[in-house]
């Protein structure tokens, strides 16, 4: 249909529109389908994407007022409490720019969604006794269980933050929202790993052996680029062992 972004990984579309009301996949599907236009250096369709992904700002906003009664751009539009998925579309907008360079796109369309993004989180974010920041409650896409902490939000938000702390610089930003953003990171839970203590899991509160859907366990790795061939041995060992 010519709402959607693209051609997807599956047959989904049967229906118009899909039973969420959007006709995009908000889901690896959409990774698959638009990380080649970098990889391929066609910038011109990464474009597509962000453009489009923007276009849902006013219908995101008024979820946020309606489903939570808070402000900012809500972190689980169109699915309540799969937190992941709209800091995982966000990191699009990074991308984009630090192929192009275009300072005047990261100003005025990509920071805006990332402090409305992170807005959000502060205010949903449960901190701790030991100053560690939750989301309670929080699914995996296509997964679950209904969890705290799920390593897929974990993973994405820890990177958003990041690329937002480097637009403070880039932009040249008050030095207070640089530090806000170092506090914020601070705050982040680590990852589950199984009782064996060799490979990442779904959350605390999934089972170790819990059947595998979805890539998300593997979203420190990518896109987020968290864990790389430069990270510690016990990095690298833990992200090998959850691959395998």
């Amino acid at each position: 249909h010519s709402e959607q972004a693209c051609g997807l990984s599956g047959l989904w579309d049967i229906r118009k529109p899909c039973m969420w009301g959007s006709m995009w996949y908000w889901d690896v599907n959409i990774q698959s389908s638009f990380y080649g236009a970098f990889a391929s250096n066609h910038m011109e369709l990464a474009k597509v994407f962000c453009d489009g992904f923007l276009s849902y700002a006013e219908e995101i906003k008024a979820f946020t007022k309606r489903f939570y009664k808070k402000e900012g751009w809500a972190l689980d539009y169109p699915h309540p409490l799969y937190h992941c998925i709209q800091p995982w579309c966000a990191l699009f907008l990074w991308q984009y720019y630090a192929y192009t360079g275009d300072e005047a796109f990261l100003a005025e369309k990509a920071y805006p969604v990332f402090c409305e993004m992170i807005h959000f989180y502060r205010q949903i974010g449960r901190v701790d006794e030991e100053g560690i920041r939750h989301i309670d409650y929080d699914i995996c896409p296509e997964q679950g269980p209904v969890t705290r902490d799920s390593t897929i939000t974990t993973a994405v938000l820890k990177q958003l933050i990041v690329y937002t702390a480097k637009a403070t610089k880039i932009l040249k930003r008050p030095e207070k929202e640089l530090q806000d953003l170092e506090q914020l990171l601070s705050e982040m839970p680590e990852y589950a790993i199984t009782k064996d203590g060799l490979r990442w899991k779904d959350s605390t509160l999934a089972a170790d052996d819990v059947f595998l859907r979805h890539p998300s366990v593997l979203m420190p790795v990518f896109p987020a680029k968290e864990v790389h061939m430069e990270s510690s041995v016990e990095q690298r060992n833990l992200a090998e062992n959850t691959l395998r």
